[in-house]
């Protein structure tokens, strides 16, 4: 018969032996529980990758887009955002060229139409995207003169006069008619009387072009267009305003 000392000891050995199982059952249950939140770690950690295979080229697509329309409209910006097309191209040419017209330029040509001026512009530049940039008209007289100055990439390429002389009986016809007579070389343009002119100002030469008409004369005036161009800036404009 064990004496109460050995029952004690019984007991707490007892205790003991359960210690250790629960401590192992809760071993495992812990490695388990840990297991399965690694697991479910790493399958968040692919679904998120696969959605961030597919956001990247969606991302792209949208960057490029926004890249490319930036740049198109920095583009027209620089090829004279606002201006307004004029002509497309002359009749007896394959090529097509335009001209633009600046935002002032509108309201200063009802302006002089207004007036009873039958203005009458070019209708062809040599090179495509030709701004006319600046438009005046000057009363002397009761005769009114008008300047239009054309440019390219910024630059001045030609510029366009005309003025009121008066009918071809008129002294003042008859007077600007003998001056270029003296000066310049008789050329045809629409069928009309025009002198072409070379004049030496300073170390430069400036091409001219007059064309006269019934009441009008024009004027086209260049340092960088040869006579040739001048002549077909010349043969666009509606002479005959027809």
């Amino acid at each position: 018969m064990k004496s109460n000392k050995d029952s004690l000891l019984d007991s707490a050995l007892e205790s003991i032996d359960k210690d250790v199982l629960w401590n192992k059952s809760s071993q495992v249950e812990i490695r388990a529980r840990i297991s399965s939140q690694v697991e479910e770690k790493k399958l968040q950690e692919k679904k998120y990758l696969k959605r961030l295979k597919v956001l990247i080229p969606s991302v792209s697509i949208i960057i490029l887009s926004i890249l490319a329309f930036l740049y198109i409209e920095n583009s027209t910006d620089t090829a004279i955002p606002k201006n307004e097309k004029v002509v497309t191209s002359t009749e007896d040419k394959n090529t097509v060229s335009n001209i633009f017209l600046e935002d002032n330029v509108n309201n200063k040509i009802e302006e002089i139409e207004s007036t009873g001026f039958d203005l009458r512009l070019p209708e062809y530049s040599p090179e495509s995207e030709t701004v006319l940039s600046n438009l005046h008209s000057r009363v002397n007289s009761e005769l009114i003169q008008v300047t239009g100055s054309y440019t390219y990439s910024g630059q001045d390429l030609f510029n366009f006069v005309q003025e009121s002389i008066g009918d071809t009986n008129s002294e003042r016809h008859k007077t600007f008619l003998h001056q270029l007579q003296e000066e310049g070389k008789q050329v045809n343009i629409q069928g009309h009387e025009a002198y072409f002119i070379d004049r030496l100002t300073g170390t430069k030469t400036k091409k001219m072009l007059y064309i006269l008409v019934e009441g009008y004369v024009f004027t086209l005036h260049s340092y960088k267009l040869d006579q040739n161009q001048l002549m077909e800036i010349g043969e666009s404009i509606n002479l005959d305003n027809q």
